[in-house]
């Protein structure tokens, strides 16, 4: 039997209960660290040591637990969590403990969700122990922060409430850097405005994470952007862009990671103030059917007639990363200086339904750009970057000079 692709492992009943290789924790396990993760349900798996304890949340005593472990991966399914999960209403990342974990979940004592609802119950739908983030209209969702101490009463509220479509897991994206006079969006980690290559070049900037500052301590953000427009001002015209002559709109999507709530946020800006391309150097794992991000993709594509510029991803033969994944979405790779396939570039194809994924190729080795004065790496006016992320702004620049020549053009659109 599997239940929404997590097989039923074991069956768990006991208030508290603690599973490993021996069915309890040696006194050699005691020291090895501890780490404990609260389930969007309100029941805690604490691990450590090999072993884990699965506590029920208050007023849950009747819920057994479906474990999947394999592969070292750990998945723990409540009971009343699964019926939501064959109707495809949850989110399988939501019990995908090992996951988690490793995104640093258990150090929040918030678990961020995107909920889609109809329109009129997002609008009357209040849920205890939570607090609204943003409203995400291009998905008809809302992104909100689950408390940890108040999780049970959220999932009673959540379970009762009207009209949930689906609930996501508010995920992290990165940066798709290789581990080495349109107006065109950049969602990324901020800008430095103040760089002489990009002066005069950013025509309005917002900041969509938490971090205070909407200037780019990353580095990350300066450089993609310095490849599309970028006067070559601090190298006397040598370093120019793709498309000199366009602006950029900045939206800051990225600080210590890439929230899919923010960048949806920072999409459906980019497309309202008019960006006819958008450039998303960033990338996360694929799974089959549309996630928020695609399904993002697709409808302001339809809506607002942009084109989104996405980047590959960096898993060599592997499958290509989310958003480049949809339909809509322009999908690059990248190539080395002799055109020859970068190593790290992703191949795809597309998971699921094995579509044709990237749609096309750019340089994305070891290329030249601005450097932020905030970057913690390098030093001086530009550093060499290598990745998806260096590719892609090569194709968006690209693509803002046709939308200049072409006005008339959309993403569907084809050369006659």
């Amino acid at each position: 039997m599997r239940v929404a692709g997590i097989s039923a492992g074991v069956l768990l009943c006991a208030s508290a209960l603690v599973v490993g290789p021996s069915g309890h924790a040696s006194t050699a396990d005691a020291h090895a660290e501890q780490r404990a993760i609260t389930l969007i349900t309100g029941d805690t798996v604490r691990l450590g040591g090999g072993v884990h304890t699965i506590e029920r949340g208050p007023g849950r005593e009747g819920v057994t637990f479906l474990i999947d472990e394999a592969g070292g991966r750990l998945r723990v399914v409540p009971s009343d969590a699964a019926p939501l999960l064959r109707e495809g209403r949850l989110d399988t990342r939501l019990f995908d403990v090992s996951a988690l974990l490793e995104s640093g979940y258990d150090r929040e004592p918030e678990l961020p969700l995107i909920i889609v609802q109809d329109a009129d119950a997002r609008a009357r739908t209040t849920m205890s122990g939570s607090r609204v983030v943003r409203d995400l209209p291009s998905i008809d969702g809302t992104a909100v922060r689950a408390q940890a101490k108040q999780r049970t009463g959220f999932w009673k509220d959540l379970t009762l409430a009207g009209g949930v479509r689906k609930v996501w897991l508010d995920g992290r994206l990165k940066p798709s850097l290789e581990t080495s006079v349109p107006q065109v969006g950049v969602l990324d980690s901020g800008v430095d405005a103040g760089h002489p290559d990009l002066a005069g070049r950013i025509a309005g900037e917002r900041n969509f994470t938490d971090a205070p500052e909407g200037g780019d301590d990353h580095g990350h953000g300066t450089h993609v952007p310095a490849t599309i427009v970028s006067g070559g001002g601090a190298s006397a015209g040598r370093h120019r862009g793709v498309a000199p002559g366009a602006q950029v709109l900045a939206a800051k999507v990225c600080a210590d990671f890439c929230q899919e709530s923010a960048i949806i946020a920072g999409m459906h800006w980019s497309a309202e103030q008019g960006a006819k391309v958008v450039n998303m150097s960033l990338t996360g794992d694929d799974h089959p059917g549309l996630d928020p991000l695609e399904q993002a993709v697709e409808q302001l594509t339809a809506q607002y007639g942009t084109l989104f510029v996405v980047a590959a991803g960096n898993n060599g033969k592997g499958t290509v990363g989310s958003p480049a994944t949809a339909d809509a979405a322009l999908a690059v790779g990248a190539v080395a200086r002799d055109e020859t396939l970068a190593a790290f570039s992703s191949t795809g194809p597309r998971t699921g339904d094995h579509g044709l994924k990237p749609d096309i190729t750019a340089p994305g080795v070891d290329i030249v750009a601005a450097r932020s004065r905030l970057a913690p790496v390098g030093e001086g006016s530009y550093i060499s970057m290598s990745g998806t992320s260096m590719a892609t702004p090569h194709v968006a620049g690209a693509a803002a000079i046709l939308a200049g020549q072409h006005p008339g053009w959309t993403p569907s659109s084809r050369p006659r």
